[in-house]
């Protein structure tokens, strides 16, 4: 992941937001894909992202959270406060498979639900 990362360079990303300008609905393709395939687990690891330093003007943020969606099963690994330590994750899943999380004392103990 981090080679990867590391192999962008101005083109690709000029491409990519040429891509998104030309084809504005292109990023909802991985969407799609996951509503055609609701058997697997899609999981994203933003906490190296320097999430809260943007600043708009008011300091840190005091909540940095992604942008909710209709897809389920989707696990995002989120930065969390630079005050606390550890890790959010924002994860989105069928009903049925949240209810069996929350009844899990494992989960339970290993977790905090916020939402």
């Amino acid at each position: 992941m981090r080679a990867a990362v590391q192999d962008l360079d101005a083109p690709y990303i000029s491409q990519f937001v040429e891509t998104l300008n030309n084809h504005p609905s292109s990023f909802a393709q991985p969407l799609v894909y996951t509503i055609n395939h609701p058997e697997k687990v899609f999981v994203t690891n933003q906490s190296r992202f320097p999430l809260y330093d943007l600043n708009f003007g008011f300091g840190t943020p005091v909540w940095v959270s992604p942008i909710p969606h209709s897809a389920i099963n989707f696990v995002k690994v989120m930065p969390v406060h630079p005050s606390k330590t550890g890790y959010n994750i924002h994860m989105t899943t069928t009903r049925n498979a949240m209810r069996n999380i929350l009844s899990n004392q494992s989960w339970l103990q290993l977790a905090t639900l916020i939402f």
